[in-house]
């Protein structure tokens, strides 16, 4: 499925997950009482204010994600995109490569491993990476900015020093 724009439905926008090898490419989604798209690769879409998952796809390449009520992005891979939530991970994923994710409530990129990204998070952790973050920021104003199990390679963070601004 490819250049759609859908908007205003009361459950999910695009949903074709139970079809094999679906691919979401281009695609448009505006206001949505679910998920956005639910598909199993997701590439160079955008979804807008939804009230569940903003895309849930095994693989998401160069999307954009702006606040979703539960999780931005959650997948496999994810390259080169965005995720926004309000509630909870703005990009959970296996891993997430040049990415850039934010919460308000919970943690900006929650990853396996985490490679040139971004993570920001007014009151949770900014990047949580279980295995390895290299080269990534992140930042929290209330929370750990840079969180890993393993390792951390050329990470910066910014964190209040008062409740400790990076743990390994």
């Amino acid at each position: 499925m490819s250049h759609i724009s859908v908007s205003g439905c009361l459950n999910d926008g695009i949903h074709l997950y139970t079809i094999s090898s679906t691919i979401v490419e281009s695609c448009t989604v505006n206001t949505v009482g679910g998920t956005g798209i639910y598909a199993q690769s997701a590439s160079d879409s955008t979804v807008t204010s939804c009230g569940d998952t903003g895309i849930n796809a095994i693989i998401v390449l160069n999307c954009a994600v702006y606040n979703a009520g539960n999780v931005g992005i959650t997948c496999g891979p994810a390259s080169n995109s965005y995720g926004s939530s309000s509630n909870s991970y703005g990009i959970y994923a296996t891993t997430a490569n040049n990415c850039r994710g934010s919460s308000i409530n919970g943690t900006g990129i929650f990853a396996g491993t985490a490679n040139n990204s971004v993570g920001l998070s007014t009151s949770g952790t900014g990047v949580y990476a279980n295995l390895l973050a290299v080269g990534c920021y992140g930042q929290s104003s209330s929370g750990t900015g840079l969180f890993t199990k393993n390792i951390a390679i050329h990470a910066l963070v910014t964190a209040p020093l008062a409740r400790g601004s990076a743990r390994t």
